[in-house]
């Protein structure tokens, strides 16, 4: 046993939306620390292969296996600072029913706030549930001891789809879920070949994008390619992409908590190609004279392709040669049959020509003490917003001081 485990017979309650039928004999395990998150891999890789594939990456085996090895507390007990583990296994009578991977993470003030695990890398939180009427009693069910956990000052689930069975199981009361956010998809499904796809798009942008190629290729041949996890290609395209990355940050005055972290190279570079629906790591490489010049990474599930993370060499900015890659990767995603190219949170402009489908994502905000009303009611709610409103509307220059003299003050 790896935690804890329990039976439960489930009846309509406040743990429990909408009529949902008893299920006697479903168990909880509760994983705490990494050896224990080991021992689930065969209940996490069955549910792999039962689980809906759409928005379900960021809870695969692996993706969260990698990532609590590099970020997760060492010692179970968050001692260290980091991370601790609490994921919840659920069966009946032994058979994999849903996995809910989450973690606790200690901030100012000693305030522990329960969120996804793999945040803030995982773009998208979710379960791992069979699909059907079983699945949604045990998410329910699972809801009412994750809110009895000890130690809990604030719950905070973001970026949950609005399509996922997770929201439709248990957000689907209004005054819970807030739709704060929008994820940006291309349904290729609507395209029977990449020529189908390119006769979709209007003249205009049909002529921006050869003009925005041939203007590149004035400098050089370009070449494009796409390669698995797990391979030396891959390995060295996401030191490339990072590398990239931090001078965007750099020179446009961003931050990225995500990027920032020590040991993301190491986490990015390790993500396989799995067997299976499992999921595999891909990065798609456009190179000018064989030297890389746009990278993105992305992440493909059961035909779901997800474009995780972009990056160009910035002197070539002018050129565009992020959109260039772009376009070539989703004509490979065409090619090779993937369903869809999701493009993931924050509505932004640029997206629009990219995509034809969206899809809200929900985040669910809980106080569980007063110092966590306090956070989620000011802080979550009021003054980061403002603050991260404030630093966007800054002139470029002024954005880059003050995000160097944070820099700055973090590593001093």
């Amino acid at each position: 046993m790896l935690g804890t485990s329990s039976n439960t017979s489930l009846t309509t309650s406040s743990d429990a939306p909408g009529q949902t039928r008893m299920y006697p004999n479903l168990s909880f395990e509760l994983a705490t620390n990494l050896t224990e998150l080991r021992a689930l891999e065969p209940h996490w890789r069955t549910l792999e292969d039962r689980a809906e594939a759409s928005f379900t990456y960021f809870q695969t085996y692996d993706w969260c296996e990698r990532w609590f090895t590099e970020f997760g507390s060492s010692d179970g007990d968050g001692d260290d600072g980091r991370p601790q583990a609490r994921i919840f296994a659920v069966s009946e009578r032994g058979d994999p029913v849903m996995l809910w991977p989450l973690m606790l993470e200690q901030g100012p003030m000693g305030l522990h706030s329960l969120t996804w695990l793999t945040w803030p890398h995982g773009e998208y939180g979710n379960v791992l549930a069979e699909p059907g009427e079983r699945a949604d009693a045990a998410i329910a069910a699972c809801w009412g001891h994750i809110q009895r956990l000890p130690k809990i000052d604030t719950i905070e689930l973001a970026n949950v789809p609005a399509t996922s069975a997770l929201a439709m199981a248990l957000f689907d009361d209004a005054g819970i879920a807030e739709a704060q956010n929008l994820t940006s998809i291309m349904d290729l499904g609507r395209f029977e070949s990449v020529q189908d796809y390119v006769d979709s798009l209007s003249k205009t942008t049909r002529r921006g994008r050869g003009r925005r190629r041939r203007k590149l290729e004035t400098h050089g041949a370009l070449d494009f390619a796409v390669y698995e996890g797990g391979t030396s290609e891959y390995r060295e395209a996401v030191k490339a992409a990072l590398r990239m990355k931090d001078v965007w940050l750099q020179k446009t005055g961003k931050m990225s908590r995500a990027l920032s972290m020590e040991g993301n190279e190491r986490f990015l570079s390790s993500l396989p190609a799995a067997q299976g629906v499992a999921g595999r790591a891909l990065v798609g490489v456009l190179t000018l004279d064989g030297k890389p010049v746009s990278i993105e990474i992305g992440f493909e599930r059961g035909g779901d392709y997800i474009s995780y993370l972009g990056a160009f060499e910035w002197e070539l900015r002018g050129y565009s040669p992020g959109k260039i890659e772009m376009d070539l990767m989703l004509r490979w995603a065409i090619d090779n049959n993937l369903k869809t190219y999701d493009l993931l949170g924050n509505a932004s402009s640029y997206k629009d020509d990219w995509s034809n489908l969206e899809v809200p994502l929900l985040t669910h905000l809980d106080a569980q003490s007063v110092l966590g009303l306090a956070r989620t009611e000011l802080w979550v709610k009021r003054l980061r917003p403002a603050l991260k409103h404030t630093v966007q509307v800054l002139p470029e220059a002024k954005r880059r001081m003050l995000v160097s003299a944070l820099a700055n003050k973090s590593s001093g």
